[in-house]
Protein backbone atom coordinates (compact mmCIF):
# COMPACT_ATOMS: atom_id res chain seq x y z
CA UNK A 1 0.00 0.00 0.00
CA UNK A 2 1.26 3.47 -0.86
CA UNK A 3 2.08 5.75 2.03
CA UNK A 4 1.03 9.37 2.17
CA UNK A 5 4.63 10.34 1.43
CA UNK A 6 4.56 8.22 -1.74
CA UNK A 7 1.39 9.99 -2.84
CA UNK A 8 2.86 13.37 -2.01
CA UNK A 9 6.00 12.76 -4.04
CA UNK A 10 4.30 11.26 -7.10
CA UNK A 11 3.95 13.90 -9.78
CA UNK A 12 0.84 12.18 -11.16
CA UNK A 13 -0.94 12.15 -7.79
CA UNK A 14 0.13 15.23 -5.84
CA UNK A 15 -1.78 16.16 -2.71
CA UNK A 16 -3.90 19.21 -3.44
CA UNK A 17 -4.89 21.73 -0.80
CA UNK A 18 -7.61 24.35 -0.69
CA UNK A 19 -6.93 28.00 0.07
CA UNK A 20 -8.09 29.74 3.25
CA UNK A 21 -10.12 32.77 2.10
CA UNK A 22 -10.48 34.45 5.50
CA UNK A 23 -9.85 38.16 5.14
CA UNK A 24 -9.45 40.57 8.04
CA UNK A 25 -10.35 43.54 5.83
CA UNK A 26 -13.93 42.23 5.54
CA UNK A 27 -14.29 41.12 9.14
CA UNK A 28 -16.98 43.66 10.02
CA UNK A 29 -19.05 42.71 6.98
CA UNK A 30 -18.64 39.05 7.96
CA UNK A 31 -19.88 39.89 11.45
CA UNK A 32 -22.93 41.66 10.06
CA UNK A 33 -23.88 38.76 7.77
CA UNK A 34 -23.27 36.13 10.45
CA UNK A 35 -25.21 38.09 13.07
CA UNK A 36 -28.09 38.79 10.69
CA UNK A 37 -28.35 35.08 9.85
CA UNK A 38 -27.95 33.57 13.32
CA UNK A 39 -27.36 35.83 16.32
CA UNK A 40 -25.42 33.26 18.35
CA UNK A 41 -22.73 33.32 15.64
CA UNK A 42 -21.50 36.57 17.11
CA UNK A 43 -20.33 37.91 20.45
CA UNK A 44 -19.49 36.42 23.78
CA UNK A 45 -21.60 37.10 26.85
CA UNK A 46 -19.38 39.95 28.06
CA UNK A 47 -19.79 41.82 24.79
CA UNK A 48 -23.52 41.09 24.70
CA UNK A 49 -23.84 42.76 28.09
CA UNK A 50 -21.93 45.76 26.78
CA UNK A 51 -24.25 46.01 23.79
CA UNK A 52 -27.30 45.90 26.02
CA UNK A 53 -25.94 48.94 27.85
CA UNK A 54 -25.28 51.28 24.93
CA UNK A 55 -26.73 49.52 21.88
CA UNK A 56 -24.10 51.19 19.70
CA UNK A 57 -22.49 48.13 18.17
CA UNK A 58 -25.76 46.39 17.35
CA UNK A 59 -27.09 49.51 15.66
CA UNK A 60 -23.92 49.91 13.62
CA UNK A 61 -24.12 46.28 12.53
CA UNK A 62 -27.67 46.72 11.38
CA UNK A 63 -26.69 49.87 9.48
CA UNK A 64 -24.25 47.87 7.36
CA UNK A 65 -26.84 46.42 5.00
CA UNK A 66 -24.86 46.11 1.77
CA UNK A 67 -21.41 46.32 0.26
CA UNK A 68 -22.16 49.96 -0.58
CA UNK A 69 -23.00 50.76 3.05
CA UNK A 70 -19.94 48.80 4.18
CA UNK A 71 -17.84 51.20 2.12
CA UNK A 72 -18.75 53.95 4.60
CA UNK A 73 -16.80 52.04 7.23
CA UNK A 74 -13.60 52.68 5.27
CA UNK A 75 -13.97 56.40 5.97
CA UNK A 76 -14.48 56.10 9.73
CA UNK A 77 -11.77 57.66 11.87
CA UNK A 78 -9.24 55.22 13.31
CA UNK A 79 -10.64 55.42 16.83
CA UNK A 80 -14.12 54.46 15.65
CA UNK A 81 -12.74 51.68 13.43
CA UNK A 82 -10.72 50.32 16.33
CA UNK A 83 -13.73 50.30 18.65
CA UNK A 84 -15.92 48.52 16.12
CA UNK A 85 -13.34 45.85 15.35
CA UNK A 86 -12.57 45.34 19.03
CA UNK A 87 -16.23 44.59 19.62
CA UNK A 88 -16.62 42.51 16.45
CA UNK A 89 -16.10 39.08 17.92
CA UNK A 90 -17.16 36.59 15.25
CA UNK A 91 -17.46 33.17 16.87
CA UNK A 92 -18.90 31.16 13.98
CA UNK A 93 -20.47 31.59 10.56
CA UNK A 94 -23.25 29.02 10.72
CA UNK A 95 -26.48 29.39 8.79
CA UNK A 96 -29.86 29.44 10.48
CA UNK A 97 -30.86 25.92 11.48
CA UNK A 98 -33.14 24.41 8.83
CA UNK A 99 -31.81 26.79 6.17
CA UNK A 100 -32.51 26.00 2.51
CA UNK A 101 -29.36 27.05 0.67
CA UNK A 102 -29.72 27.76 -3.02
CA UNK A 103 -26.75 26.52 -5.05
CA UNK A 104 -26.05 27.34 -8.69
CA UNK A 105 -23.34 26.07 -11.04
CA UNK A 106 -21.68 28.85 -13.04
CA UNK A 107 -19.88 26.54 -15.48
CA UNK A 108 -18.59 22.97 -15.75
CA UNK A 109 -20.06 19.76 -17.15
CA UNK A 110 -23.25 18.02 -16.12
CA UNK A 111 -21.37 14.81 -15.28
CA UNK A 112 -19.25 16.62 -12.69
CA UNK A 113 -22.28 18.56 -11.40
CA UNK A 114 -23.81 15.18 -10.55
CA UNK A 115 -20.72 14.24 -8.52
CA UNK A 116 -20.90 17.49 -6.58
CA UNK A 117 -24.59 16.97 -5.81
CA UNK A 118 -24.03 13.33 -4.85
CA UNK A 119 -21.35 14.04 -2.24
CA UNK A 120 -22.72 17.37 -1.00
CA UNK A 121 -25.96 15.66 -0.01
CA UNK A 122 -24.08 13.47 2.48
CA UNK A 123 -23.97 16.51 4.76
CA UNK A 124 -27.78 16.75 4.52
CA UNK A 125 -28.07 13.25 5.98
CA UNK A 126 -26.59 14.46 9.27
CA UNK A 127 -27.62 18.13 9.48
CA UNK A 128 -30.86 20.07 9.41
CA UNK A 129 -29.71 21.95 6.32
CA UNK A 130 -31.00 21.61 2.77
CA UNK A 131 -29.39 22.17 -0.61
CA UNK A 132 -31.57 23.43 -3.47
CA UNK A 133 -29.58 23.17 -6.69
CA UNK A 134 -31.07 25.76 -9.05
CA UNK A 135 -30.39 26.69 -12.65
CA UNK A 136 -31.48 30.32 -12.47
CA UNK A 137 -31.88 33.17 -10.04
CA UNK A 138 -29.93 34.24 -6.99
CA UNK A 139 -28.05 31.66 -4.93
CA UNK A 140 -26.07 31.90 -1.70
CA UNK A 141 -23.51 29.41 -3.04
CA UNK A 142 -22.24 29.64 -6.62
CA UNK A 143 -19.86 26.98 -7.90
CA UNK A 144 -17.23 27.28 -10.60
CA UNK A 145 -14.66 24.82 -11.97
CA UNK A 146 -11.84 27.14 -12.98
CA UNK A 147 -8.64 25.12 -13.19
CA UNK A 148 -6.34 28.07 -12.50
CA UNK A 149 -8.01 28.92 -9.18
CA UNK A 150 -7.47 25.77 -7.10
CA UNK A 151 -10.23 24.51 -4.81
CA UNK A 152 -11.78 26.63 -2.07
CA UNK A 153 -15.00 27.83 -0.48
CA UNK A 154 -16.06 30.77 1.61
CA UNK A 155 -16.95 29.73 5.16
CA UNK A 156 -20.65 29.70 6.06
CA UNK A 157 -22.29 33.12 6.03
CA UNK A 158 -19.12 34.67 4.55
CA UNK A 159 -20.65 33.51 1.26
CA UNK A 160 -23.02 36.46 1.67
CA UNK A 161 -20.09 38.90 1.49
CA UNK A 162 -19.90 38.19 -2.26
CA UNK A 163 -22.97 39.97 -3.59
CA UNK A 164 -22.12 39.78 -7.31
CA UNK A 165 -24.19 36.80 -8.49
CA UNK A 166 -21.80 36.19 -11.40
CA UNK A 167 -18.91 35.51 -9.02
CA UNK A 168 -18.20 32.07 -7.50
CA UNK A 169 -18.22 31.44 -3.77
CA UNK A 170 -16.81 27.92 -4.22
CA UNK A 171 -14.40 26.52 -6.78
CA UNK A 172 -13.24 23.02 -7.72
CA UNK A 173 -10.04 23.47 -9.69
CA UNK A 174 -8.88 19.95 -10.45
CA UNK A 175 -11.91 17.85 -11.40
CA UNK A 176 -12.07 16.18 -14.81
CA UNK A 177 -13.20 12.89 -16.35
CA UNK A 178 -10.18 11.06 -14.89
CA UNK A 179 -10.65 12.22 -11.27
CA UNK A 180 -10.76 9.21 -8.88
CA UNK A 181 -13.93 8.71 -6.90
CA UNK A 182 -12.14 9.15 -3.57
CA UNK A 183 -10.86 12.56 -4.73
CA UNK A 184 -14.40 13.65 -5.60
CA UNK A 185 -15.51 12.51 -2.15
CA UNK A 186 -12.59 14.11 -0.28
CA UNK A 187 -12.70 17.49 -1.97
CA UNK A 188 -16.47 17.96 -2.29
CA UNK A 189 -17.15 17.00 1.34
CA UNK A 190 -14.32 19.29 2.47
CA UNK A 191 -15.47 22.36 0.54
CA UNK A 192 -19.11 21.90 1.52
CA UNK A 193 -17.93 21.58 5.12
CA UNK A 194 -16.52 25.09 4.72
CA UNK A 195 -19.76 26.28 3.12
CA UNK A 196 -21.64 25.06 6.21
CA UNK A 197 -19.31 26.93 8.57
CA UNK A 198 -16.51 24.46 9.36
CA UNK A 199 -12.88 25.58 9.52
CA UNK A 200 -9.63 23.74 8.76
CA UNK A 201 -8.95 21.23 11.52
CA UNK A 202 -5.17 21.62 11.42
CA UNK A 203 -5.58 25.34 12.24
CA UNK A 204 -7.52 24.65 15.41
CA UNK A 205 -6.06 26.19 18.59
CA UNK A 206 -6.91 22.88 20.30
CA UNK A 207 -3.75 21.30 18.89
CA UNK A 208 -0.08 22.31 18.62
CA UNK A 209 1.38 20.40 15.67
CA UNK A 210 5.17 20.02 15.61
CA UNK A 211 5.70 21.41 12.11
CA UNK A 212 9.05 21.11 10.37
CA UNK A 213 8.58 24.61 9.03
CA UNK A 214 11.59 24.84 6.67
CA UNK A 215 10.49 21.59 5.00
CA UNK A 216 6.86 22.75 4.74
CA UNK A 217 7.92 26.04 3.15
CA UNK A 218 10.14 24.18 0.70
CA UNK A 219 7.61 21.54 -0.32
CA UNK A 220 4.59 23.88 -0.51
CA UNK A 221 6.59 26.18 -2.77
CA UNK A 222 7.42 23.23 -4.98
CA UNK A 223 4.02 21.51 -5.11
CA UNK A 224 1.54 24.39 -4.62
CA UNK A 225 3.64 27.39 -5.68
CA UNK A 226 2.80 29.03 -2.35
CA UNK A 227 4.88 31.87 -0.95
CA UNK A 228 6.08 31.88 2.66
CA UNK A 229 3.20 34.24 3.50
CA UNK A 230 0.68 31.88 1.88
CA UNK A 231 2.04 28.92 3.85
CA UNK A 232 1.83 30.93 7.06
CA UNK A 233 -1.79 31.83 6.31
CA UNK A 234 -2.99 28.44 5.03
CA UNK A 235 -0.99 26.05 7.21
CA UNK A 236 0.54 27.58 10.32
CA UNK A 237 -2.00 30.27 11.26
CA UNK A 238 -4.18 29.34 14.24
CA UNK A 239 -7.76 30.45 14.61
CA UNK A 240 -8.50 32.47 17.72
CA UNK A 241 -9.80 30.38 20.59
CA UNK A 242 -12.91 32.57 20.63
CA UNK A 243 -14.00 31.37 17.18
CA UNK A 244 -13.08 27.70 17.42
CA UNK A 245 -16.02 25.57 16.35
CA UNK A 246 -14.92 22.31 17.90
CA UNK A 247 -12.78 21.93 21.03
CA UNK A 248 -11.77 18.33 20.25
CA UNK A 249 -8.95 17.89 17.74
CA UNK A 250 -9.84 15.24 15.16
CA UNK A 251 -7.06 14.17 12.74
CA UNK A 252 -9.59 11.98 10.90
CA UNK A 253 -11.90 14.93 10.14
CA UNK A 254 -12.76 15.64 6.52
CA UNK A 255 -11.68 19.20 7.35
CA UNK A 256 -8.11 18.01 8.10
CA UNK A 257 -5.71 17.87 5.20
CA UNK A 258 -3.20 15.04 4.76
CA UNK A 259 0.41 15.93 5.46
CA UNK A 260 3.38 13.58 4.95
CA UNK A 261 5.78 12.65 7.74
CA UNK A 262 8.46 15.00 6.38
CA UNK A 263 6.26 17.91 7.46
CA UNK A 264 6.59 17.03 11.16
CA UNK A 265 9.55 16.90 13.53
CA UNK A 266 8.05 13.79 15.11
CA UNK A 267 7.97 11.95 11.78
CA UNK A 268 4.24 11.32 12.11
CA UNK A 269 1.83 11.99 9.26
CA UNK A 270 -1.82 12.97 9.11
CA UNK A 271 -4.23 10.67 7.25
CA UNK A 272 -5.80 11.02 3.82
CA UNK A 273 -9.44 11.48 4.84
CA UNK A 274 -12.10 10.85 2.20
CA UNK A 275 -15.26 10.48 4.32
CA UNK A 276 -16.92 12.28 7.22
CA UNK A 277 -15.50 11.15 10.55
CA UNK A 278 -17.62 10.20 13.55
CA UNK A 279 -16.71 13.54 15.11
CA UNK A 280 -17.63 15.42 11.92
CA UNK A 281 -21.09 13.85 12.03
CA UNK A 282 -21.59 14.53 15.74
CA UNK A 283 -20.40 18.09 15.36
CA UNK A 284 -22.50 19.09 12.35
CA UNK A 285 -25.54 17.40 13.93
CA UNK A 286 -25.06 19.55 17.03
CA UNK A 287 -24.82 22.75 15.00
CA UNK A 288 -27.80 21.93 12.78
CA UNK A 289 -29.93 19.65 14.97
CA UNK A 290 -32.87 17.79 13.44
CA UNK A 291 -36.27 17.45 15.06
Amino acid sequence: MKTLTNLYNESLSPIKYCVDLSNDSQRLLSVYNAYNERSENVLNEVVKDKIKIDGVFEQQLMDIKSQRDFGKYLFFDEEKKGRLLEMAILKTCFWENGKILKIRFLDGSESIWKKVIQYARIWEEHANIHFDFVQNGNAEIRISFQSNMGSWSYVGTDNLNITDQSQPTMNFGWFDSSTPEEEFSRTILHEFGHALGCIHEHQSPAIALDWNKPKVYEEMKKSQNWSKEQVDHNVFKKYDAGIITNSVYDPTSIMHYPYPKEFFLSGNETPWNTELSKTDIEFISSKYPKG
